[in-house]
C-alpha cells in the first residue's frame, strides 16, 4: 500500500488518520457521556482530564490531516455519481473538517474561560488562548454541544452514504478508505 493517495484509493497516511480520528471521536463521546454521568469527584475529574487531552489530540491530528489533504489530492469520485452527489460529498467532507477542528477549539476555549489548564498527556500544559471569563463558559458549552450534535448527525449520514455506495451501488467509495481492502474499479 502506498503512503500517498492515488487516483483510485487513499494512501496509508490518509486512511490511518481517518480511522484514528474516527476512533478518537467515538472515544470522546463515550468519555464525555461517562463524565457527565459521574458524580462530582475524582472519577469525573479523571474522565474530563482525558476528554480535554484527547480533544487537543483530535485537533492536532485534524490539522495534520488537513495539511496532508492539501498535498495529496482526493481520489476521484466514481463516474456514476451525479454532479449533485459530488457536491454533497464535498460539502459533507468540508463540514467534517470544520467540525473536527471547531469542536476541540471550542472545548479548549471552555477550559480557558473557566481558567482550567489542559495537561497534554503529562508532557506539557497547553496554553489557553482565552482569558478567564466565567460569563463565556455556559455559552461556549452550549456551542460545544450543538457542534457535537451536528457532528453526530453528519456521521450518521456519512456512514449511511458509505454503506449505500458499497452495498447498493457497488462502487469504490467505501473500499478506497478501508485498509487492506483492494479498491473496486
Amino acid at each position: 500500500m502506498k503512503l500517498q493517495n492515488t487516483p483510485q484509493k487513499f494512501g496509508t497516511v490518509a486512511i490511518a488518520l481517518h480511522w484514528v480520528i474516527a476512533i478518537l471521536i467515538v472515544s470522546q463521546i463515550i468519555l464525555a457521556s461517562n463524565a457527565e454521568a459521574a458524580p462530582m469527584g475524582f472519577t469525573k475529574f479523571v474522565l474530563l482530564s482525558k476528554h480535554k487531552t484527547w480533544g487537543i489530540l483530535v485537533l492536532f491530528m485534524a490539522l495534520f490531516r488537513l495539511g496532508w489533504k492539501l498535498f495529496n489530492p482526493t481520489p476521484a469520485y466514481p463516474d456514476t455519481m451525479s454532479a449533485f452527489e459530488t457536491r454533497a460529498a464535498k460539502a459533507s467532507h468540508f463540514l467534517f473538517y470544520a467540525l473536527i477542528i471547531a469542536i476541540p477549539t471550542v472545548g479548549w476555549s471552555i477550559a480557558g474561560a473557566a481558567d482550567i489548564s489542559i495537561n497534554f498527556f503529562d508532557l506539557f500544559v497547553v496554553p489557553n488562548f482565552i482569558a478567564p471569563n466565567k460569563g463565556l463558559v455556559d455559552p461556549l458549552k452550549l456551542a460545544h454541544k450543538f457542534l457535537i450534535m451536528s457532528l453526530m448527525a453528519l456521521l450518521v449520514v456519512h456512514v449511511a452514504a458509505a454503506l449505500w455506495h458499497h452495498f447498493k451501488l457497488k462502487d469504490n467509495v467505501l473500499s478506497r478508505m478501508l485498509p487492506l481492502i483492494k479498491s473496486r474499479s
